[in-house]
């Protein structure tokens, strides 16, 4: 890597505490240099020894090379068009934002600064979905035919006064299905094509809508269901990412936070990778916060070569597509047919 990049840090919930730590303990070749907005700023900044600044000053600072967004969602979008257009590199949270017409606006925007824009998406970077990948590439499934992800919750794992509680910030389906939608998305190399969803309250616990189950149609003939609850009893079912990938000759069992498993009709069921445990509501344990340092050492290696990262914009703002759709008809009640248009670029 050429040198040094130096990062601010907008938001100060447990995203930006995370991504605070990333860039100050984790990845040695980056720099923290100030964290802006949010009620927690001032004591984030005094953690890791740098300012406490506004958005303003943050943007205006000559030493910040990059700026990771880890606001509530709908300020995604005015955020990292300013920061685009102060000339600093862009991470952004996931979800990107609520619209395919927000993201494709950040992504142009972007593109006419001359800088970097990327999205959250960790789970590229963990051990058990990069497991899985390699064994797809690797034709020990052959052709992807079906997937099945569940993300069984029993009860809602978010304070009430966060503002992912509130629906009109961010729908539950949006905040997590971001996740699965661009790791399927990753995995088969395909886009929607036909969305079909419905989302559900089985209690008064804000916010609406805990309970999701969508159906995908992709352009390569593969079928998707995507079942999302926070609403189970307890005992719960296992970890909040799973799937099942269904292949012509064998099947994927992938615990996104635990095991990987390979079945084949020669050989039965075997375990391919298995990763060790963390606190995934811990924005400080080691184990969890190493795919987010892989991610961010990707935007880094992206800027000094002048490439998109891993997870782009322009993947964003595809993944933006699925979810939108997805709301859409859950909204609507029929399917949602996605145009040429939602394709990454």
């Amino acid at each position: 890597m050429a040198g040094a990049i130096r990062f601010g840090v907008v938001g100060s919930g447990f995203m930006g505490q995370t991504w605070a730590r990333v860039i100050a303990r984790h990845v040695p070749e980056a720099t923290l240099v100030a964290i802006g907005g949010g009620r927690r700023a001032a004591g984030l900044a005094r953690e890791h020894g740098v300012e406490a600044l506004d958005l303003e000053a943050l943007l205006a600072r000559e030493d910040i090379d990059a700026v990771v967004v880890a606001t509530p969602v709908p300020a995604h979008r005015p955020l990292a068009e300013d920061a685009a257009r102060a000339g600093k590199h862009v991470l952004v949270e996931k979800p990107m934002t609520r619209t395919r017409a927000d993201a494709d606006a950040m992504v142009a925007t972007a593109d006419a600064a001359g800088v970097r824009l990327a999205v959250v998406s960790q789970h590229r970077f963990r051990g058990a979905p990069m497991a899985a990948r390699a064994l797809i590439e690797g034709g020990r499934i052959g052709r992807i035919r079906m997937i099945r992800v569940f993300g069984p919750n029993a009860g809602w794992d978010i304070p009430p006064d966060a503002w992912n509680s509130d629906r009109a910030q961010v729908s539950p389906y949006m905040d997590w299905g971001a996740h699965a939608c661009d790791i399927i998305r990753w995995l088969t190399g395909a886009e929607a094509t036909l969305a079909f969803a419905q989302f559900a309250s089985y209690t008064d616990v804000p916010p609406a809508d805990q309970s999701a189950m969508a159906l995908y149609t992709l352009d390569n003939g593969v079928l998707v269901q995507i079942w999302l609850t926070y609403e189970l009893p307890p005992p719960s079912l296992g970890s909040a990412m799973q799937m099942v990938i269904t292949g012509s000759e064998g099947i994927i069992e992938l615990d996104a936070y635990g095991t990987v498993r390979l079945g084949t009709a020669d050989g039965g069921w075997e375990t391919a990778f298995e990763q060790p445990p963390f606190d995934p509501l811990d924005p400080g344990d080691s184990l969890r916060l190493q795919a987010y340092a892989s991610q961010l050492r990707d935007l880094m290696e992206a800027i000094d070569a002048g490439r998109d990262p891993l997870v782009s914009g322009r993947e964003g703002a595809a993944t933006t597509s699925w979810l939108e759709a997805a709301e859409q008809s859950a909204a609507a009640g029929e399917s949602v047919r996605l145009s040429l248009t939602s394709r990454a670029s």
